[in-house]
């Protein structure tokens, strides 16, 4: 087996299109620091203008410069919009915007097929997770659930997403759900905030969830781990469309490093890779599964199933997709 070219260390200015809020900004971060290990100087921007107009900048002053475009393609979008005008404009920047670049990352089968249509070189850098934050720990399982009050014969359920509209697409199936437990045992914590909490407030309210929920707001990545440590069960839910079928869940890997027991509905990639260790539950049967997992001791360790998706397995994949940049002047 040949290793990887391992690229001349180069500047680099790394922009993110999507402002913090977004699950995508994450990876975005990890790749960055994936790219500063490897000896790159690397300048990463985010959250400046509007993420069309700060793409359509960064890739004109890029070629002005003849400097190489690596765009990260994260999602199939148009899915994830809540409008027919943004649906529309995601379509457009995802038929356009690749061909403008000189080379493509994704983590996802699907969007690299997607990717390779536009005739630039495709790579797969996968998903991941901090294997130093993200692992099981009993003691502070325990302090965590004591910080939250949470009793010891509490049943925390809970659910990690960004609340953005595509981090909520399914959301109202799992508060569904939820809204049919009567179990007083049974507490539920939603792990996450963004700029539709008003409405993922409102949506417990409606449905009487409101004095069982605890929602975290939106939370550093750093205390993601401690909040989930809570759990008892980890629930998640994807209906079957293209832009699901293209996610390797980021939720999905955090539980399984925490040793969660997860329940619930996975499609596509995430099926692909994670689907064994999910107890799988279609809308319908969600409430009674999450029941059932809450009565259930756990009977297998998840972690060292996610241990090849740890950020830095990823690096070489990295290094390989800027070593086939093309050279040029120094971009800064």
């Amino acid at each position: 087996m040949t290793a990887p070219r391992r690229a001349a260390p180069r500047r680099i200015l790394a922009l993110n299109s999507l402002d913090g809020r977004y699950g995508s900004t994450y990876r975005f971060r990890a790749l960055t620091e994936l790219l500063r290990a490897a000896g790159h100087q690397v300048t990463a921007r985010e959250g400046v203008g509007s993420a069309v107009r700060r793409l359509a900048d960064a890739m004109g002053v890029a070629r002005l410069r003849g400097c190489p475009v690596l765009v990260d393609w994260d999602d199939l979008d148009p899915d994830l919009q809540g409008s027919r005008a943004r649906r529309w404009l995601a379509a457009v920047c995802e038929a356009v915007g690749p061909r403008l670049a000189t080379g493509i990352t994704t983590h996802s089968d699907p969007i690299r097929c997607c990717a390779a249509a536009a005739g630039r070189p495709v790579h797969l850098v996968p998903q991941g997770y901090d294997g130093a934050l993200f692992r099981p720990d009993p003691a502070r399982r325990a302090a965590a659930r004591a910080a939250f009050g949470y009793r010891p014969g509490d049943a925390v359920v809970g659910h990690l997403c960004t609340f953005t509209h595509g981090g909520t697409l399914d959301l109202p199936v799992i508060l569904d759900a939820w809204r049919q437990i009567a179990d007083p045992r049974v507490k539920f914590l939603l792990v996450g905030g963004g700029p539709q909490e008003a409405e993922v407030r409102a949506a417990l309210d409606a449905r009487g969830l409101g004095p069982r929920t605890r929602v975290t707001g939106l939370l550093p990545h750093a205390e993601v781990p401690d909040a989930l440590r809570c759990l008892d069960v980890g629930v998640v839910y994807m209906r079957d469309c293209p832009a699901n079928r293209a996610r390797v869940s980021f939720k999905v890997i955090e539980y399984l490093a925490l040793d969660i027991p997860v329940v619930g509905q996975v499609v596509g990639e995430t099926a692909d890779l994670f689907g064994a260790w999910v107890a799988r539950a279609t809308a319908v049967g969600l409430a009674a599964a999450i029941v059932d997992a809450t009565r259930r001791a756990p009977t297998r360790s998840t972690a060292a199933a996610v241990a090849p998706y740890r950020w830095e397995e990823a690096g070489p994949a990295l290094r390989a997709a800027v070593a086939e940049l093309p050279g040029g002047p120094p971009c800064a």
